[in-house]
């Protein structure tokens, strides 16, 4: 059995890509469990697909809740893994990915597959970034294998780390995409939003999170309307930033041009009828968007 494993299932780009594979998984005959630290879900689960969660909680803010989180998942996932005789975990996400090896180190026999799908994040401060980096180096350098979604953040990767990974445990596979779907389910009508051609739109797709950087955006947008009236900005995305961003659209006097219309099933509707893709993002591994 092959496990996936996630933080949740938020509308986020690595969400995304677990629950493609987990069907590519099923349509090659693999028996799947995938596997939720949290039960927050934005996106639809595979049909006759098994779920198992960590936790009961919706989602963890509190970042020595998360901690305490951590350490309790890991050995639920190793009593997990030897009931259901789980022989692989693939990883998705930071938090996940500590649980992954954590389990393993406590005596769990899987094999444990982390996937990286953004540069390592490490904070400003130097105690705090000695720490992150110790923990990091700690974990992931035990793992069985490490796939980067680009070659760029393969070779950050291994100077992150400290190039302890042996050149063989650490490798790249870009995120997988089903395009004859994609291209299938940008002919369908959005939901509850109706373009109006005298109209331009410039759209954006994503978690709002703040390294996506969607206050830029919004600004840049307000610079741009003043000389373009007739240009319109349609926001896809739900996240913690959101009070803040419509908050700021109503400063800047946007909100009759600022469409937040929160996470879509079917973004590629909305994005195949605009006019522009922004993305904006400070910093990404290899974009879904």
């Amino acid at each position: 059995m092959i496990g996936l494993m996630v933080n949740s299932l938020a509308g986020g780009g690595a969400e995304r890509v677990a629950l493609n594979l987990l069907q590519e998984f099923q349509k090659k005959g693999y028996k799947t469990v995938l596997i939720c630290l949290e039960k927050e879900q934005a996106y639809d689960i595979p049909e006759n697909q098994e779920v198992l969660y960590l936790t009961n909680a919706q989602k963890f803010t509190n970042p020595v809740l998360k901690l305490l989180m951590v350490m309790s998942c890991t050995f639920r996932l190793k009593k997990i893994v030897k009931g259901r005789k789980i022989k692989v975990i693939q990883s998705h996400l930071i938090r996940a990915n500590f649980i992954n090896v954590g389990a393993t180190l406590i005596g769990s026999n899987h094999k444990s597959q982390l996937v990286s799908h953004c540069p390592l994040p490490f904070s400003g401060m130097i105690v705090v970034r000695k720490f992150q980096t110790f923990l990091y180096r700690f974990f992931y350098t035990r793992c069985d294998q490490l796939v980067s979604i680009s070659k760029l953040m393969c070779d950050q990767m291994i100077k992150d780390l400290g190039r302890r990974l042996d050149p063989n445990q650490n490798i790249v596979i870009p995120n997988p995409h089903n395009i004859a779907e994609i291209k299938s389910l940008a002919k369908l009508s959005p939901v509850k939003f109706r373009f109006n051609s005298g109209k331009k739109y410039i759209i954006s797709a994503g978690r709002l999170k703040r390294h996506k950087n969607i206050e830029t955006l919004i600004r840049a947008f307000g610079e741009v309307h003043h000389t373009h009236p007739d240009v319109r900005l349609i926001i896809l995305g739900d996240g913690e930033e959101r009070d803040h961003l419509e908050e700021l659209s109503r400063k800047l006097g946007l909100t009759q041009e600022i469409y937040f219309l929160g996470h879509q099933s079917n973004p590629f509707a909305y994005v195949s009828r605009a006019d522009m893709l922004v993305l904006s993002s400070e910093t990404e591994g290899l974009p879904n968007i």
